[in-house]
């Protein structure tokens, strides 16, 4: 029994060296080979936000949310009205993401007031690539650890694990990108264009996302700071897509002080760069609405 025992640590310590060695040599020798269960990708703004906001604290104004939060609030057009802002939004996040950045931040940051862009397909998602995003760029810590065990997903637990073994490099932006000095991706001038290749579709909103965005609004309540949940302009090609949009509209409603842009920008594919992202001029008119609108 002893000896059955023994070679039971021998083989499990076996597989685990085996594991590290050929995740450690699948990620620097052949990432693209493996991209279905490792995902290593340096090219995000979130570390350039993460480094910042270390040495930031109380402020008016916190953006939480999406690519549509961090590429859709110009932290400068907010400073050139008086408000000392900061930007906290990442690639994909879901309220899950949302939840550990507020963990994190909340109480260093002490915002007057919280933007929340609310995307609506960040709740249908199960925030796997917003999880990547972070596993690759943060700091790792317990509370890290823990979002990335509740994941159940093995391309996550793989890119930790690689993470633990390779380290932090350093990051990089995409080329058509500038980092703004408050959390802002400031891009390169495109315009989208419709090929109507979108389908419409309802949403079915993911019941792991609703509570944690609750427990977002409930926290936020208790810390004193005022919420605004926001919807940011899409394209009108993007928005037709849902089928029950006014049903999003009401939850979110429900849970505070809600307003969806969409009706009331109501911009054309020339303020857009993709079918569901402003470019800079849609930014600035979005921007100067939201502050006309909401302060």
């Amino acid at each position: 029994m002893v000896k059955f025992i023994k070679s039971i640590f021998v083989f499990a310590f076996f597989c685990v060296f085996f594991y590290a060695f050929l995740l450690y040599t699948w990620g620097r020798v052949a990432p693209n080979l493996f991209k279905k269960n490792l995902h290593f990708d340096n090219s995000s703004s979130t570390s350039f936000r993460l480094d910042e906001v270390k040495g930031v604290n109380n402020i008016d104004i916190l953006f939480l949310g999406s690519s549509h939060a961090y590429r859709g609030f110009d932290t400068r057009i907010f400073e050139n009205k008086g408000y000392k802002s900061f930007n906290l939004g990442s690639i994909g996040q879901t309220p899950i993401q949302t939840e550990y950045l507020v963990g994190l931040y909340l109480d260093s940051l002490k915002p007057k007031k919280i933007i929340y862009e609310v995307y609506p397909e960040c709740f249908e998602s199960d925030g796997v690539e917003s999880t990547l995003d972070l596993v690759n760029v943060s700091d790792l810590d317990s509370k890290m650890i823990e979002m990335t065990r509740k994941s159940m997903n093995i391309k996550v637990f793989n890119s930790l694990s690689f993470r633990l073994l390779n380290g932090k490099e350093p990051s990089k932006l995409y080329a058509l990108d500038t980092y703004i000095k408050g959390g802002f991706v400031e891009r390169k001038m495109t315009f989208f264009k419709d090929d109507g290749g979108l389908k419409k579709h309802k949403l079915v909103l993911n019941d792991n996302q609703l509570r944690a965005f609750e427990r977002i609004v409930e926290v936020v309540k208790q810390k004193g700071s005022a919420l605004y949940l926001v919807q940011t302009p899409i394209s009108k090609a993007s928005y037709q897509c849902y089928l029950n949009i006014a049903e999003f509209d009401s939850y979110m409603a429900s849970k505070g002080h809600y307003t969806n842009f969409n009706p009331i920008c109501n911009f054309n594919d020339l303020m857009f760069y993709d079918f569901h992202h402003l470019n800079q001029n849609g930014v600035e008119a979005f921007n100067k609405i939201v502050i006309e609108h909401l302060f």
